[in-house]
């Protein structure tokens, strides 16, 4: 990795939140100790600072909205617990010779939470409403111009000029069920909808959310389901870091603080 990557990584993955306290920990959940899998499978609790205003992945540069998205939504790449850049939703992925565009090639299998299929589709859809709606997560990608369907599992990304970082920046991007957004789009491309609902194929579904605690069911359906990922996923908000520790210690809690990530720990490969 050069050091030009490593620097645009880093500033990636400072804006995130969620933990590499909490990776470790699912890390274990997936590992070979069958007490450590068993016990972490009912459920865990993840206490997180400030309020969630949305969880539109278009606002997933806040850490409270990234906090929440990465358990409900797929990138097409991310990356591995030694800072490589590896496949997610995507199985090839690959510049041309001038770095101005990406041939990406779709995993088959992958539904959303509602059922429906992952196609294509969905990647031109995304791309395109966060360039159109030009805020946030956006931000990530600005070289970004368009997105040509090849088939119902390949596209192919076209660049507004030569850029070797993009492909580290899709590890940022959420890749959004485009019908189901269509069918909320409203007068503001699904902003409204999306502030309280999930258009994700992530590892967990949206279940209830009250007083700033999201509980979030495991996604049967999910297309690397581990039997071992604990059964629900409960975001709690507590500012205070001295009532976190209290709840740690009290049994309540089992993650707390703001520690950064490299990738989501919600969706542990292995």
């Amino acid at each position: 990795m050069s050091i030009h990557l490593f620097r645009h990584r880093a500033r990636l993955t400072a804006a995130t939140g969620a933990g590499v306290a909490l990776a470790i920990l699912l890390a274990g959940c997936s590992g070979s100790d069958p007490n450590a899998g068993s016990a972490a499978s009912t459920k865990l609790v993840v206490a997180y600072r400030n309020e969630v205003t949305t969880i539109d992945p278009a606002r997933a540069d806040y850490v409270q909205t990234d906090t929440v998205d990465q358990a409900l939504y797929d990138t097409l790449v991310t990356y591995d617990a030694s800072g490589t850049l590896v496949s997610s939703l995507a199985t090839k992925f690959r510049y041309n010779s001038s770095v101005d565009a990406i041939s990406v090639t779709l995993k088959s299998g992958v539904r959303f939470h509602d059922g429906s299929a992952l196609t294509a589709t969905d990647v031109k859809a995304s791309l395109d409403r966060y360039k159109a709606l030009g805020v946030g997560i956006d931000g990530q990608i600005p070289s970004y111009a368009s997105t040509d369907v090849v088939n119902a599992h390949q596209v192919t990304i076209h660049l507004s000029k030569p850029d070797a970082l993009f492909l580290g920046a899709l590890s940022r991007i959420y890749i959004l069920n485009s019908a189901l957004v269509a069918k909320h789009e409203g007068t503001d491309q699904g902003q409204s909808w999306l502030l309280s609902h999930d258009a994700g194929s992530g590892p967990y579904t949206l279940g209830s959310v009250s007083s700033g605690t999201y509980t979030l069911p495991r996604f049967s359906d999910y297309w690397t389901f581990d039997s071992a990922r604990p059964k629900t996923l409960t975001l709690r908000r507590i500012d205070d870091t001295s009532t976190t520790k209290q709840e740690i210690v009290a049994g309540n809690v089992d993650v707390g603080g703001s520690p950064r990530r490299t990738r989501s720990p919600w969706s542990r490969r292995g």
